[in-house]
Parts: structure tokens; sequence; C-alpha cells
């Protein structure tokens, strides 16, 4: 039954997420760079929502970045280059996402083990950890690209618990 009700909440989570194809095309901007987001058209009216260094990358230098313009969430894998300039090297669409749900970017976990390379989109918990994942992706440093991935065992740290 507690199994049951489990399946049940998670497929009535999935219709608040509201998967979309974005009329732009944000790959043809892999490989650019710049200093303030503003500096690329494509997000007149995107602002920076949070930025996130990858926790477990060798490189203390990468990282994602997350836009929204309320309509459209994208998130870009990035490599921070010479004279503060960011280089933009993977890109995940996320597209629109409810209100009373969240992106959790580089502090998830997979079966307990500690993976700065997903991203998960959660229904927040006032627990330590999220522990209801929507979704999830992880990216592949060596070819720059986010791939779907299942969300059994991921879980994501709550940095708002205790406070």
């Amino acid at each position: 039954m507690r199994s049951y009700l489990i399946y049940l909440i998670l497929i009535i989570s999935f219709k608040n997420v509201k998967s979309q194809t974005s009329t732009k095309n944000y790959f043809d901007l892999i490989g650019k760079t710049y200093s303030n987001i503003s500096e690329i058209k494509q997000f007149k009216g995107f602002n920076k929502y949070e930025q996130a260094l990858i926790q477990d990358s060798n490189a203390s230098n990468e990282g994602f970045t997350m836009l929204s313009n309320g309509e459209n969430v994208v998130i870009f894998y990035t490599r921070f280059v010479q004279n503060g300039k960011i280089k933009i090297l993977g890109v995940l669409d996320v597209g629109k996402i409810e209100k009373n749900l969240q992106l959790k970017m580089s502090n998830c976990r997979k079966y307990s083990k500690n993976d700065g390379y997903i991203v998960a989109l959660v229904k927040p918990s006032e627990t330590e950890f999220h522990k209801v994942i929507l979704k999830a992706w992880k990216l592949n440093n060596n070819s720059n690209q986010f791939k779907e991935i299942d969300i059994k065992g991921v879980d994501c740290i709550n940095e708002d618990y205790g406070l």
C-alpha cells in the first residue's frame, strides 16, 4: 500500500512538470564566453537565478549557472576562464517548472554517494535531504552533455535544513 501511495504521488507530481520545447536554440551558445549574461541576446529578460560550483570536480573552476525568465529555466555547464569570463560548455533546457518545485545543482547524491554532476527537480521538504525527486539529469563532463537518469536512489541536500 505504501509503495502504491508513493507511486501515486509521483504520478501526480509529474503532471506538475510542464516540459516544453523551447523556441530558442540554446545549444548554439556552447563555446561562447561572456562576462555578464546580458551580453547574450537570447537571454534578454532572463535573470541569473543561481550559480554553483561543482562540488566533486577536479577543476575548481567548473560549475552550473541557472537562468530563468519566469517562463523557462536553462542551466549552463560553465568554466571560468581568463579575465573573469565564463565559457558555456553544456546546456540543459529544463523548460517551465511549477512554483512548488525546485531545481538542485551539484548538491545531490546517488545511493548516498555525493555526485556533483547531478541536477535534480525536487519537491522541497523540511528534512535534511530532499527525497521526492521528480526528474534528474547527470552531466557527462567528457562530452559536456546532460543525460536524464533514473531517479531511484537520488536525493539532494536541503541547504535550508536546520536554519
